[in-house]
């Protein structure tokens, strides 16, 4: 594998690991975007493209300068607070939801996406000036049991993904939604903890994500033959494509018998973007047909529902462990979400957000749905209170009004950083394909 030719270079090329989104929704033909010779230039990598869907300018690369304008999205729910009085609640949510859904996609290539860039303004270190570009480009929720800083609390939760996810000597791993691309160098980086992956395949639904990631994996790895492949297409398999470019890698189509076994996964990941598939059920049977080898192992991160189910969606399947947060506090006391609560979270958060509501069930619901596709060994570890009350008190000390604004929704849905009941939990997920097939 080729290596960058100074410590000091690899600190501040490769950076870190991940995401986003991968959601289901069919957005173009599948473009593969192949890690190239980095040029001192900057020229971009060359790029298939598929002109009738996207024009080669959409897809060329330019310069690796942060972009000009990252005003950071506003998300201007998180002035709700469950103690807020029914009246003063409903008012201010009815005038700001126009403005609201304009500024969340308002920087997004189709308008159907709520991230592109405005997340990388939050990967600057304590203390470096305005002037200097992040060295990270996380975006993801962090797991912040031991640090306050965004970039360290991102890497942290890729790598405690990928401490999940079984990986294997020399094998191949899909990582979905790896955004601009932190998690896939993470993988490539020459002091990463984790086995040297024979072939990594990224999959984003982002123009922006896949070809910046491109250019990033080309400055550390220059020269021709670095197995990493970047695919543009949404997580979820829509059907054949009509293009002459690289399937998707959840396309069933040739992956029959000990040939088409070769080109599964021993690995797949997918770090803070689950919950946007459409859906993710889908995608987790697709992963468990065409993506995985027999013995492979699906790991990622999701937010799911606080509450229980119901008894008549409750299941008694075995097979899947639920793994409380080590730190929750008890809460028998605490009151429960209220309905109306419960009802903006249904009506206008998650579709702000762009998270289809069937995602949203409750822990048990996810393992149970996994058992029944077929997946072994199926884990559901509870992490919320080391993610949401972490990300809540950084979003909260910016120096942006939206982004405290989004602070405050994440404390809203999470109950509070005192423990209480809130309306979402924040899990890691893993499962294993069964040696043989799917169990009958």
């Amino acid at each position: 594998m080729d290596e960058p030719d100074s410590q000091e270079e690899r600190r501040k090329s490769w950076g870190g690991g991940s995401r986003r989104i991968g959601r289901g929704r069919g957005l173009a033909k599948t473009r593969t975007i192949e890690a190239q010779p980095f040029l001192p230039s900057l020229e971009p990598p060359r790029t298939q493209v598929n002109t009738s869907y996207i024009s080669p300018s959409q897809l060329g690369v330019g310069s690796l300068s942060m972009p000009s304008s990252t005003t950071p999205v506003p998300f201007l729910f998180g002035l709700v607070d469950s103690s807020t009085p029914l009246v003063f609640l409903l008012l201010p949510l009815v005038l700001l939801l126009p403005f609201s859904i304009f500024f969340l996609f308002k920087n997004s290539s189709d308008g159907s996406e709520p991230y592109v860039f405005e997340h990388i303004e939050l990967n600057r270190l304590p203390g470096d000036p305005k002037s200097k570009k992040p060295e990270t480009e996380w975006l993801n929720m962090g797991y912040w049991k031991d640090t306050t800083i965004f970039s360290e609390a991102c890497e942290a939760l890729s790598h405690l993904l990928l401490s999940r996810a079984n990986l294997q000597p020399l094998g191949r791993t899909l990582d979905v939604a790896h955004a601009t691309g932190d998690s896939l160098l993470l993988l490539k980086s020459p002091t990463s903890p984790y086995p040297r992956q024979a072939h990594i395949v990224g999959i984003t639904s982002l123009p922006e994500h896949a070809r910046r990631a491109a250019v990033r994996l080309a400055a550390v790895y220059p020269k021709r033959g670095e197995s990493i492949q970047i695919i543009c297409e949404d997580a979820v398999y829509r059907g054949p494509k009509s293009s002459g470019f690289k399937k998707h890698p959840l396309d069933p189509t040739g992956k029959k018998g000990e040939e088409g076994e070769e080109e599964k996964f021993d690995s797949v990941v997918c770090l803070d973007a689950a919950y946007h598939f459409r859906s993710r059920q889908k995608w987790l049977e697709q992963v468990l047909q065409s993506g995985l080898k027999e013995g492979g192992t699906v790991a990622f991160t999701d937010i799911l529902s606080a509450s229980s189910p119901s008894s008549s969606s409750s299941s008694s399947l075995e097979g899947f462990t639920i793994i409380p947060s080590s730190t929750t506090t008890n809460t028998s006391s605490s009151a429960e979400p209220s309905w109306l609560s419960r009802l903006l979270l249904r009506t206008i958060l998650l579709p702000l957000l762009s998270v289809p509501s069937s995602n949203i069930v409750p822990l048990s619901s996810l393992g149970a749905s996994m058992v029944q596709l077929g997946y072994e060994d199926v884990e559901i570890e509870d992490i919320t209170e080391e993610v949401f009350p972490g990300l809540a008190r950084f979003l909260g000390g910016r120096e942006e009004l939206s982004w405290r604004l989004m602070g405050r929704l994440v404390r809203w849905w999470s109950g509070g950083e005192a423990g209480g009941k809130g309306l979402l939990r924040f899990v890691v997920v893993k499962g294993r394909k069964p040696k043989g097939g799917k169990k009958d």
